[in-house]
């Protein structure tokens, strides 16, 4: 594995973008130990990536990308590009083999039903999210902020990123009670 990772980084850093004769084996799932074999006729990551911010409207230095991965959906191989910008996360599938957009659709960063009344606030939830987490105000993008019932008890969903790591947390929203926290590793 490591020596497909570093004849690819070596095709990349001398301009080579086309090695076709060469196949890259990528994990399809975190949780999941199975390898899969990626054809190099594909586009690659960095041209999925830009076409969905293509469609988007969005410069990439405008957006910080959540994730973006190689993975499997009915049996083809799809580009999974999340990322947010200008107070929206955009989701896309960006199909590998033709580079056309098979899925897209946002929505506000924040997104809060009215009709679930909470005692703490929506900041307070953030802040126990991140004291929980460890995790600076100053170094965390949050991506999705949700109040739902749950068995009768109001709930933040919250889900943040700082650095490589993604946090998904859950804050009962009658006392700020951390109910669940999650960690995964950012895939870019």
């Amino acid at each position: 594995m490591k020596k497909i990772k570093i004849i690819v980084m070596a095709l990349l850093l001398a301009g080579c973008s086309n090695y076709s004769s060469e196949k890259k084996k990528e994990s399809v799932n975190n949780n999941d130990s199975k390898i899969q074999e990626k054809s190099s006729d594909v586009i690659d990551l960095q041209t999925a990536k830009q076409t969905a911010l293509d469609h988007a409207d969005v410069e990439e230095n405008e957006a910080q990308i959540i994730e973006a991965k190689l993975d499997y959906d009915d049996g083809a191989e799809v580009y999974e590009i999340e990322f947010v910008a200008n107070d929206k996360v955009y989701d896309y599938e960006i199909i590998a083999a033709d580079g056309s957009i098979r899925k897209m659709s946002n929505e506000p960063v924040e997104e809060i039903k009215k009709q679930v009344q909470a005692q703490i606030s929506l900041e307070e939830a953030k802040t126990k999210a991140l004291e929980n987490a460890g995790v600076d105000q100053s170094e965390a993008v949050f991506t999705k902020v949700k109040l739902k019932m749950d068995d009768g008890i109001p709930e933040y969903g919250i889900k943040f990123y700082a650095g490589d790591i993604v946090y998904i947390c859950e804050i009962d929203g009658n006392d700020g009670t951390v109910l669940k926290m999650e960690t995964e590793r950012r895939d870019y």
